[in-house]
């Protein structure tokens, strides 16, 4: 599953460990200092040591002998252990299994995903290679995905995060300003579904955060049915676990921003936005979870089929790519 921050992911990886046949680890491979490491190593070394965790955690492969030095190499990278398989044993699997894990997906633009993919579906790399199914998990509203990457919650001993509605208060400039970075980076993300899709053995969905919000049931069928899992192992799953309110437990601020704001500062974006940013006007107002794709190609325009993958890389997923 290849994601962002503060894009359901969390809650997606709980719900697919808890479907029957499926194990999802989350965060599994976490880059936090991957350009130093490049520059000391290169790119090739990084994606062996990439295509190595992910034969031996999800495809049953020992890892070859000759890169068993690279175990510092994984660490390095945050390749955290993901031997967690499906709760029932192989033989009990109705028509297959499935174990996966979720990532930030600017991470894996450092390494080529398509050259790992191709790597770990090639019979000279897995002689028993089965498919591979990416889950492209897309938060659609910018607005509100933005000010969710500063909300406010409980740190430890660091107190608390900086609120994303206070930071933005009576700055409506800079509010926009956030909003059209993580519209940037939500467009980067959605170049993964093209990309995936010319890959052979590679299959891709798109999942929508606020489908998810809309329909849990519905969007869990579309992903069983993809791994290859009779869709009906949804339909046994504690109703707790996929109702709307369940959706809506982990937030930490209403889905009213009206509201999660206050009026006057709410007012004050929504003024500057009609101004400025039209074509997120919309996306402020909504009240509920209301799917905006295709995604704004700027601030006053969606974008067209054609365009809206069409993204250069933001500074962040720049810092990070492996030269």
């Amino acid at each position: 599953m290849i994601k962002v921050a503060h894009s359901g992911s969390t809650w997606l990886a709980s719900l697919l460990s808890k479907m029957p046949y499926s194990s999802c680890r989350g965060e599994a491979i976490r880059m936090g200092s991957v350009k130093p490491i490049c520059t000391a190593i290169g790119k090739e070394k990084m994606a062996d040591a990439v295509v190595d965790w992910m034969m031996e955690n999800f495809a049953g492969a020992e890892q070859p002998a000759a890169r068993m030095a690279q175990s510092k190499l994984a660490k390095q990278l945050h390749l955290r252990d993901a031997n967690k398989a499906p709760k029932e044993k192989p033989g009990e699997c109705s028509a297959a299994c499935a174990s996966g894990f979720s990532t930030e997906g600017v991470g894996l633009l450092s390494f080529g995903i398509d050259e790992i993919l191709q790597r770990v579906l090639s019979p000279d790399t897995n002689s028993n290679a089965g498919q591979i199914l990416v889950i492209v998990l897309l938060r659609s509203n910018s607005v509100k995905k933005s000010l969710a990457h500063d909300a406010a919650k409980p740190t430890g001993k660091r107190g608390r995060r900086l609120d994303g509605m206070a930071k933005y208060a009576g700055d409506p400039k800079a509010m926009l300003e956030h909003v059209l970075d993580v519209n940037t980076k939500t467009r980067q993300i959605g170049s993964y579904i093209p990309l995936v899709r010319s890959i052979p053995g590679a299959e891709v969905i798109p999942v929508f955060y606020e489908d998810l919000q809309r329909n849990v049931t519905h969007e869990l069928r579309r992903i069983a049915d993809a791994l290859g899992l009779d869709a009906a192992i949804v339909e046994a799953m504690p109703a707790s676990l996929v109702s709307p309110q369940k959706a809506n437990s982990g937030k930490w601020h209403s889905d009213d921003l009206k509201s999660a704001m206050g009026s006057s500062h709410y007012e004050a974006a929504l003024s500057y936005f009609q101004q400025h940013a039209p074509c997120f006007v919309e996306q402020l107002q909504a009240t509920g979870p209301k799917k905006f794709w295709p995604p704004c190609c700027n601030a006053t325009q969606r974008c067209s089929q054609r365009e809206m993958f069409a993204v250069g890389p933001t500074e962040d997923i720049s810092r990070g790519v492996c030269r």
